[in-house]
């Protein structure tokens, strides 16, 4: 019963936007209180197997954080050792990263998070269904819905559901002042150096607060209505402990919503130096594959969370909380239904 119990206390409530934002999102979170209301007994004995098999899913998850499949890192790559090197746990983890470490409830590999144990997730609950002999209510040869659990929980004990990205529009820039490598001893202040004239551009396009400065950027972005904004009252996050999650002590807004908005409906500018790797960003923009899923298939996608925001991704110390990890089976199967 212990699976039964941990779905049937989700409360559905906590959507606030992530529901509201459209009658899709109202008749899912409708049809998903219906669900809950009528679990069945094969639920239950699936949710008891899952709960059973725990140490199996860790164990699974354990061994595909041990494949050192980081995308950044071509088959090819002549240097893959050193690249390997430059991750171990020296640099920034407190265990090794291709290692999966438990540690307070905490799972914590590179690609726990993102994205093998949300992928992983599915595969369990499939098998679960299949080991205690219950029919799977869509066909998996087919394509009838696309989910991806690629993104992440507002905080960390109320699940969400993400129905809308800002996208994401990337551009190249680079400066030359000279047809040739000059040593800046010799030739400093003789010539424009293209460094200090890349950062004087650079520093042209936002302003302190985060307002991107560029003539019309803002022209395509939806006014904001009464309506709207009433739906940022009710969602539940603490700026103190976003602060910590992110690891600084000021941030441009002070009131939660503005920073949401700032984070989930106005365009932001993010500027990444070659050679260099960026800062982590917790809320993503984008997620590339959503469309290219949509396109092909002709399909709606649905994107479904089941880490917490201090989760890590990409950076050191990635980990996934071993209840999101178990529980998030649990949902997968919550969602084949309800689908």
């Amino acid at each position: 019963m212990i699976g039964l119990q941990r779905l049937c206390s989700v409360p559905l409530r906590h959507t606030g936007l992530l529901f509201s934002g459209s009658k899709r999102g109202q008749n899912l979170a409708t049809k998903t209180r219906v669900f809950v209301q009528s679990c069945t007994m094969s639920t239950v004995k699936l949710f008891k197997h899952i709960d059973e098999n725990q140490e199996k899913y860790i164990k699974r998850l354990a061994d595909t954080v041990a494949i050192k499949s980081v995308s950044a890192w071509p088959e090819s790559r002549t240097d893959i050792l050193t690249m390997q090197e430059w991750v171990k746990a020296d640099d920034g983890w407190d265990s090794k990263p291709f290692i999966l470490t438990e540690r307070d409830g905490k799972l914590y590999g590179r690609g726990s998070t993102d994205d093998k144990g949300p992928v992983l997730a599915w595969l369990n609950c499939i098998e679960a269904m299949q080991e205690i002999g219950m029919e799977i209510p869509v066909n998996l040869k087919g394509v009838d819905y696309v989910c991806i659990s690629d993104n992440y929980w507002l905080g960390k004990k109320k699940p969400c559901l993400t129905y809308g990205l800002r996208g994401i529009c990337y551009f190249f820039v680079e400066v030359e002042s000279s047809t040739k490598d000059l040593h800046s001893g010799l030739f400093g202040g003789s010539i424009y150096e293209g460094m200090a004239d890349l950062i004087a551009l650079l520093d042209t396009l936002v302003d302190n607060k985060g307002r991107i400065l560029i003539p019309g950027i803002y022209d395509s972005v939806a006014k904001l209505t009464e309506e709207e904004k009433k739906l940022y009252e009710p969602i539940d996050f603490d700026l103190e402990e976003y602060k910590k999650d992110v690891g600084v002590t000021a941030l441009i807004h002070d009131k939660k919503d503005d920073i949401l908005m700032h984070r989930w409906r106005y365009p932001s500018l993010s500027i990444h130096v070659f050679g260099v790797e960026p800062d982590l960003t917790r809320e993503g923009g984008s997620i590339p594959v959503t469309l290219t899923l949509q396109d092909a298939t002709g399909k709606s996608v649905l994107l479904l969370p089941i880490g917490a925001s201090d989760d890590g991704a990409h950076s050191q110390n990635e980990k996934i909380d071993r209840i999101n990890y178990i529980n998030g089976v649990s949902i997968k199967e919550t969602d084949v239904r309800v689908m």
